[in-house]
């Protein structure tokens, strides 16, 4: 598998909007595909296997969410980012456009109202407010949706290495209290991140070759 080396400030000067764009696109990437590999290698023999695809799940959920919020906002904001992205050939368009339509109502891709605010609670856990209506605090849902469930809690000798599954409950129970539910959108969150990884390799060779001969080297 060849490899391309490159020193970075060369390559993607900090001062270059499109340099910076492309670079946070890889970054998105990165984490998109790792966690897609590591939802692919789970085994199903283990016991926390369930709640690792949860999280998973939702953090795919959260980095889509982040990505098709990231996108579209350089664009008028940055004429070179602009120029770029409406240079490229028309299957990057595509997927480039699959990716923001995930959060538009009026797609026929859109993800859902679910991926907002599925976000908040993944990435910014909710603060106890007093003055917070109950029904409006998702672990308040989750934990009275789940309040006929038994719950467990994994406790190993060593100290750290506690799984509380419950908790576990409480999350699917405030999200995605029909498994159904959760399972049809499993595909279209996986199909959104896969356009995301290919639209910025794309978009990574679209910018490499507008940088200076030398700047990469392709070594086996």
């Amino acid at each position: 598998m060849p490899t391309l080396t490159f020193n970075i400030g060369e390559a993607f000067p900090a001062d270059d909007d499109v340099a910076r764009f492309v670079a946070t696109l890889a970054m998105i990437s990165n984490d998109a595909n790792r966690s897609l590999d590591e939802l692919a290698g789970l085994d199903e023999g283990e016991p926390d296997t369930g709640a690792r695809r949860l999280m998973l799940f939702r953090q795919q959920a959260a980095m889509d969410y982040a990505a098709s919020n990231f996108i579209p906002k350089p664009v008028p904001r940055f004429p070179a980012v602009k120029q770029f992205i409406a240079g490229r050939p028309q299957d990057a368009k595509d997927e480039c456009a699959q990716i923001i339509d995930g959060r538009d109502p009026t797609s026929d891709r859109y993800l859902g109202d679910w991926l907002h605010d599925h976000r908040n609670g993944t990435f910014h856990y909710r603060v106890m407010d007093p003055n917070k209506a109950a029904s409006d605090d998702e672990v308040v849902r989750g934990l009275a949706e789940a309040a006929d469930k038994e719950g467990t809690v994994l406790i190993p000798d060593e100290l750290g290495g506690v799984r509380f599954w419950f908790a576990d409950q409480v999350v699917v129970a405030a999200w995605f209290p029909d498994e159904d539910d959760m399972r049809a959108k499993v595909v279209p969150l996986r199909e959104a991140l896969l356009a995301l990884v290919r639209f910025t390799q794309r978009a990574f060779a679209a910018y490499t070759a507008t940088r200076p001969d030398g700047t990469f080297t392709e070594r086996p």
